[in-house]
């Protein structure tokens, strides 16, 4: 296992099920995706014991997860793709259902939003796309598969920001096919 880190703050706090899912900075490469506590995803998401048993494997695995120090003491995170495949698992073993995967995505959108923040980078921008891309790597022919990676390709290809009560969303309109 690697050395715990020096003591580090969650960049955002989630409440899913009444219980906390905290997201932090990667630890290991910029851009990235958040990081989440491992052990937060049981107590949120009422998992099963296979499921359970699952996240303790991980949590053993030195090349999916790091050791963190925190005010509450030392926690075990991983990086957002190891959320998405377990997610994605548990979804088709019906270990949980289908909408968990999006409730997790959700939860984790002020952290993203925090990080681009913290980069300077402006919601909506070409340099916000560039920074996705960075940090989840090669999309390739995810869209396939991933409807949350469709929709970001949707996003950068045709989107346009909007804003409405003061919050910035994206738009997309796809062009006529004609």
């Amino acid at each position: 296992m690697h050395n715990v880190t020096p003591i580090s703050e969650p960049i955002h706090t989630a409440i899913i099920g009444g219980k906390t899912l905290r997201f932090f900075k990667s630890p290991v490469k910029d851009p990235d995706m958040p990081w989440f506590v491992v052990d937060d995803l049981p107590k949120c998401f009422g998992l099963s014991r296979l499921a359970r048993m699952v996240l303790e494997a991980i949590k053993r695995e030195p090349r999916y997860v790091r050791r963190v120090s925190t005010a509450d003491g030392v926690v075990t995170i991983a990086p957002h793709y190891v959320a998405q495949g377990f997610f994605g698992a548990a979804e088709q073993q019906d270990e949980l259902p289908k909408s968990a995967l999006m409730t997790y995505l959700e939860a984790g959108v002020p952290a993203t939003q925090k990080l681009l923040r913290d980069a300077g980078i402006k919601f909506g921008s070409p340099e916000m796309y560039a920074w996705v891309r960075q940090a989840v790597g090669e999309i390739g022919n995810q869209a396939v598969l991933n409807p949350n990676t469709a929709l970001f390709l949707a996003m950068e290809r045709h989107g346009e920001v909007v804003e409405h009560d003061g919050e910035r969303f994206i738009r997309i309109v796809v062009p006529d096919q004609d």
